[in-house]
């Protein structure tokens, strides 16, 4: 990507973008755009050769739900749920990840307190 603002790079998005935020506050649309760019389907967009976002995957049907909210119909819905500004995969990650670090932490210093104290070495000078 050239040097520059995207806003420089991609004026059109960002004019639309700035209206969606005016109409739907910037909160809300500023949370959509930070999960398309960590790789959920939910915000993609591209001008002059620049992208940003995730596209939706070829072949995913988009409709929707009971309430009348878009959704992407072949994507498990968990998988869309962004709670805390993490989706279901992310906090699965993240979590798996805590657990695995506490329980090597947790080895470490089991093991150093089991280890036997090291003995001193003397060394023969010839």
């Amino acid at each position: 990507m050239s040097k520059g603002s995207l806003r420089e790079q991609m004026p059109i998005v960002t004019d639309f973008i700035d209206s969606l935020r005016a109409a739907f506050g910037e909160d809300c649309i500023n949370q959509v755009m930070r999960s398309g760019i960590k790789g959920q389907p939910v915000f993609f967009a591209t001008e002059n050769g620049h992208s940003v976002g995730t596209p939706i995957p070829v072949g995913v049907r988009v409709g929707t739900d009971d309430r009348g909210n878009s959704a992407l119909l072949d994507i498990d819905p968990l998988e869309q749920q962004v709670v805390n500004g993490e989706t279901h995969r992310e906090r699965h990650y993240r979590e798996a990840y805590e657990r695995s670090r506490a329980m090597t932490t947790a080895k470490q210093v089991q093991t150093s307190a089991q280890a036997p104290q090291g003995r001193e070495i003397k060394r023969q000078v010839s």
